[in-house]
């Protein structure tokens, strides 16, 4: 058997971590409001797109018809790959909120060794 597994079968998991009391939590930032309004700027951001996509079929346009085709095919290729990156946004928008959230969490510490080349010997 490998020691590394030695060593996760002997150690015990809850000794080597400690939360720190009181636990401070620091106040809610910009990413609290910004995750709670995801669900809005998702829904708002498709409708922009979708009303944009009607306004193209809806338009008077003024010309060819094949080259009309042409143009709203475009049109919608567009809003395709607008709507992609809209949502691709939104979700990595979410994973950087979460992620401050974690960080700003409560604080858990390792069990702490003395290091004998530290910059500031005992004097």
């Amino acid at each position: 058997m490998p020691d590394w597994i030695a060593i996760l079968e002997t150690s015990d998991s809850d000794d080597h971590m400690h939360k720190h009391y009181p636990v401070v939590r620091h106040p809610a930032g910009l990413e609290w409001t910004l995750f709670k309004k995801i669900p809005l700027l998702t829904v708002v951001g498709f409708a922009v797109l979708g009303m944009l996509w009607v306004t193209a079929l809806i338009w008077p346009w003024q010309s060819d018809p094949k080259a009309v085709d042409d143009l709203i095919r475009r049109i919608e290729f567009a809003l395709i790959g607008a709507a992609i990156f809209h949502i691709t946004m939104m979700v990595t928008l979410a994973i950087g909120c979460v992620v401050v959230l974690i960080m700003k969490g409560p604080r858990y510490s390792a069990d702490s060794y003395p290091v004998e080349d530290a910059e500031r010997p005992d004097r």
